[in-house]
């Protein structure tokens, strides 16, 4: 009898390692999908306006042109730098894809998410997990990882930092609930490179 309860306490155990780390992968996954995010609409700002200042000097009077071309540069030759800047900014557009990516991480978290909530229900449904709980949910989980985008080694620490940063500014905001998060993280930086 002790054999079972011990097994199924395992697939608890289990569970809740698989809610941590799906936890920890929606934190990263959505801090990357905004990131790449951002960087898109960096670029897709840059391009349209370049765009927008190139077909706008085309119905220029020459002597405004002049007025409008810094540095004292040939107006001729400005133009032509800034189109040529405008089609580099869309050529490396085309090639690093960062809608792309964003749109995958994206992906990425709404499965683990998934994953992660499936696992809360069933932690908190029933006191002992069995086998095939675990099974259902791990496979759906593995999908996640197989078919998601993944996570580059040289961001895993840093995404997993963030993600344990957060766990603990939380932690402080139920108790203090008007917390400054700037002044917490310096907080916390302090205690765990200075005074411990």
């Amino acid at each position: 009898m002790s054999d079972v309860t011990d097994a199924t306490e395992n697939y608890r155990k289990e569970l809740e390692r698989l809610c941590r780390i799906a936890d920890q992968l929606c934190t990263a996954h959505s801090i990357e999908r905004e990131r790449f995010h951002c960087r898109a609409k960096t670029l897709d700002i840059i391009i349209m306006l370049g765009s927008l200042y190139l077909v706008s000097m085309a119905f220029v009077d020459p002597v405004i042109n002049n007025a409008l071309t810094p540095l004292g540069l040939n107006p001729v030759i400005w133009i032509g730098m800034v189109a040529i800047t405008v089609f580099g900014f869309s050529i490396i557009q085309l090639i690093v894809d960062w809608k792309g990516r964003a749109d995958a991480h994206g992906r990425s978290l709404s499965m683990y998410a998934e994953a992660k909530s499936n696992c809360i229900e069933a932690l908190n449904g029933t006191a002992q997990v069995s086998k095939e709980i675990y099974n259902g949910i791990s496979t759906r989980y593995n999908m996640a990882s197989d078919i998601g985008i993944h996570i580059p080694d040289s961001r895993f620490l840093k995404l997993k930092q963030k993600h344990l940063v957060k766990i603990e500014i939380s932690k402080q905001l139920d108790s203090n609930p008007s917390l400054c998060f700037p002044l917490a993280r310096i907080k916390l930086w302090w205690r765990d490179n200075i005074s411990s």
